[in-house]
């Protein structure tokens, strides 16, 4: 064996400190551990430092006789305690002796005049087994006024002549006194407890508040004020009989498709004529066909107590599944008049888009080629030169630009025109007509135009003004065709630009256009004669007899109508020599017919105008508050709760008008406890 094997290795002396360092930590941590397994002796106070509560006894409780002189019985009580609880004599003078060792004492727990120095595990055993009387003591001493405690005392006779145990009466003979059991075990238990000391505290100085702010309480306090809104609008709603639906369907947070509820009406309660388009709410979705969408527009109806029979009008987003023609719905079940979404494409985001780069193109070239030079990263430096050289410095792209804005900034002054809550029928058909009148001319004229205003800018820009040539690709001549025949004339670049981008531009305009809003033509030629006071006073007997057949038959269902022909022709006809001279709209005619009282067909006539939708827009609106309220961090809302917060968030404006004394006064009544605090 080597030396080297035979060398002892000894800790360092830093090492050796170290480790008795931690010894002596692990020493001291763990010194007092065993008492917790040690009973320790509860000191006893004296007499005079035990908290007294002598409870005056009832009229029952009468005084003995002073004259008794039989002597006292005196004996010590023997009890029988459970969980090993050990209960120590007593001796003459009332002290507790000890036991034989003298090391340990264990006091009565049933003796009241230990119960202020008690364990909590020993006030849980006397709580659980209650208070336990010591029989043999009949008689107590007597004081200076010669009364005393007897056995008759825990007992009360009632007038009619049975007798009541008084369970909770206990007596300490070595204090001579008389105890609530329950008032004197645990009437200290609060000075123990901070919390329970201070909420005792508060309620003594009645310093305490009720704040109402639980989830419960808050969620009730919303269900009330939306419940308040959603009744003020259905009454509104049936003031005015005839309605209009119109919905719009959106996937929320949690991947639910949400359908927006609203109703379009007449409201005419305030003693003025306002057109309304009113939030009821979002609806579970889960079969977005045609018959889908009825059957939950239907059932919800009914749980509002909305009459179907009274609907004049529909408004779908993008819902040509909607079509009587496609699912019969229409003709099933509705045969009020329907109206298309105008609102299916929200083109703002788009002119912007498109604006940024039409009016800043030569700036934005600019930068490009600034970040293609001084980018150390070879991708990006490589994209900004490849836009910039590309794109942006192509003639045909910059053309591309001028002619998209023309067609999107057209299109997006009459859809917002088209958005108002107030929107008439009439003033619709007249702004879509004028769109399609601007794109059948710009067909004509505008290619020229774009021409003129992409050459300004591609020379500001230094950019070459012609179009680049493609190559022309020749067609392979079949065996069996006539050599003689000459081939068909070569197009010019700016020719076939023209034809091939251009025109299908602005035909698909004009034709997602007239077909977008083609049921506007049906409503023109069955309303056209009450647009203005102008057409109606423009038509002769014959036209307007003509026109007021044609509406009854329109708002004929099951062999009834809304309107009778002869009464309303009769009433036309003398409102055309009894209405003011100047212009009016629908509006300002029913103000008038409203004014004066004798015209009822001739109302209920511009009341179901009124109330045909134009737009989807307001369900679209309601959407923004939709993300708002369902956020990711939200999605297991409930539906419950998101529908009474979006109504409040939508009908804020009524919200203002509502008496808060009446949601205050429901909100009382629903609990007996508020309904005591309140009083």
């Amino acid at each position: 064996m080597s030396s080297a094997n035979r060398i002892r290795k000894y800790e360092s002396g830093n090492q050796k400190r170290k480790k008795k360092q931690r010894i002596e930590d692990l020493t001291k941590s763990q010194q007092g551990d065993m008492d917790k397994y040690v009973t320790t002796k509860q000191p006893v106070p004296a007499d005079n430092q035990i908290p007294e509560q002598v409870l005056a006894l009832d009229y029952n409780v009468v005084n003995e006789d002073q004259t008794d002189s039989e002597p006292e019985a005196e004996a010590n009580v023997e009890l029988e305690a459970e969980n090993n609880v050990d209960l120590q004599g007593e001796n003459n003078d009332g002290e507790p002796e000890a036991d034989n060792n003298g090391d340990t004492f264990q006091p009565d727990i049933f003796d009241p005049r230990y119960w202020d120095s008690l364990h909590p595990s020993q006030v849980d055993i006397l709580a659980k087994e209650g208070p336990k009387r010591d029989l043999s003591i009949q008689k107590g001493p007597k004081d200076k006024l010669s009364r005393r405690f007897t056995a008759k005392f825990y007992t009360r006779v009632l007038p009619n002549g049975e007798d009541c145990n008084r369970d909770w009466l206990v007596y300490s003979k070595e204090l001579d006194k008389v105890f609530c059991f329950s008032c004197k075990l645990f009437k200290q238990g609060r000075q123990f407890d901070p919390v329970i000391e201070e909420h005792v505290r508060r309620i003594t100085n009645e310093e305490t508040h009720v704040h109402y702010l639980g989830p419960r309480i808050q969620n009730e306090l919303i269900h009330l004020l939306a419940s308040a809104i959603k009744s003020e609008i259905i009454k509104k709603i049936k003031s005015a009989k005839y309605f209009s639906v119109i919905l719009d369907c959106t996937p929320d947070a949690s991947h639910q498709e949400q359908m927006s509820l609203i109703i379009r009406y007449v409201d005419s309660s305030s003693g003025n004529i306002c057109i309304e388009e009113s939030f009821l709410g979002f609806l579970d979705v889960n079969d977005t066909t045609g018959q889908g969408l009825f059957d939950v527009i239907k059932k919800e109806l009914e749980c509002l107590q909305l009459d179907i029979d009274d609907m004049r009008g529909q408004g779908y987003d993008n819902g040509s599944n909607m079509k009587g023609k496609h699912s019969g719905i229409l003709k099933d079940n509705i045969a009020g008049l329907t109206l298309k979404s105008v609102s299916a494409t929200r083109w703002e985001s788009r002119v912007e888009s498109v604006k940024a780069i039409r009016f800043q193109c030569a700036d934005i070239r600019e930068a490009l080629l600034q970040v293609s030079d001084s980018d150390n990263d070879v991708k990006t430096s490589s994209e900004a030169k490849g836009l910039a050289n590309n794109e942006l410095g192509e003639y045909e792209f910059i053309l591309a630009i001028v002619i998209w804005y023309e067609v999107l900034h057209a299109v997006n002054l009459i859809s917002k025109h088209l958005q108002a809550k107030d929107m008439l029928i009439d003033v619709a058909i007249e702004k879509v007509q004028g769109l399609i009148s601007f794109f059948k001319d710009y067909r004509e004229t505008g290619f020229l135009d774009a021409l003129e205003i992409a050459k300004g800018i591609a020379l500001e820009m230094d950019i070459g003004t012609t179009f680049k040539k493609k190559r022309e690709i020749k067609r392979k001549r079949q065996f069996d065709e006539n050599p003689d025949v000459t081939n068909v004339a070569v197009q010019s670049a700016e020719e076939s630009f023209r034809i091939n981008y251009f025109l299908p531009i602005v035909d698909q305009a004009i034709s997602s256009l007239t077909r977008r809003f083609e049921q506007y033509q049906s409503y023109q030629n069955i309303f056209a004669f009450l647009f203005t006071s102008d057409a109606l006073q423009s038509l002769d007997n014959k036209s307007l007899k003509s026109s007021c057949d044609n509406l009854e038959a329109a708002l004929r269902k099951d062999g009834q109508s809304d309107i009778d022909a002869n009464e309303f022709f009769v009433e036309l006809k003398f409102l055309q020599g009894f209405i003011p001279r100047e212009n009016k709209g629908p509006v300002e005619i029913l103000k008038f017919l409203k004014r004066h009282g004798c015209f009822p067909n001739a109302t209920i006539a511009y009341r179901v105008l009124l109330t045909i939708p134009v737009t989807v827009a307001s369900a679209e609106r309601s959407f923004s508050k939709l993300k708002l309220l369902k956020s990711y961090l939200r999605s297991t809302m409930t539906q419950d709760r998101l529908n009474d917060l979006a109504i409040i968030a939508l009908e804020s404006e009524m919200l203002e008008k509502i008496a808060y004394e009446n949601i205050v006064e429901d909100f009382i009544s629903k609990n007996t406890k508020r309904m005591m605090l309140f009083k």
